[in-house]
């Protein structure tokens, strides 16, 4: 089980992980709005936590290049 912890609230949001390791990073919100989800991902910084409500392979392929990991409540296709 993978747990992330935010530092303000105290609070943390548990899922399954599908790669081994540690990772640390400021969790960077971003839900998935078509309107402007693109302009979004662009400002997105690198090296931030990617934490969505749900991806699309576009999204998916975009983010993976700045993100030290990626957080989401499902997949889409």
């Amino acid at each position: 089980m993978a747990k992330i912890k935010y530092k303000k609230t105290g609070k943390e949001i548990e899922g399954f992980s599908v790669m081994k390791g540690v990772i640390r990073g400021k969790a960077e919100v971003v839900l998935h709005n078509k309107r402007d989800i693109t302009k979004r991902l662009n400002k997105f910084k690198k090296g931030n936590i990617f934490v969505t409500d749900m991806t699309d392979p576009n999204d998916a392929v975009m983010i993976s290049k700045k993100a030290v990991g990626i957080v989401t409540d499902e997949g889409g296709t």
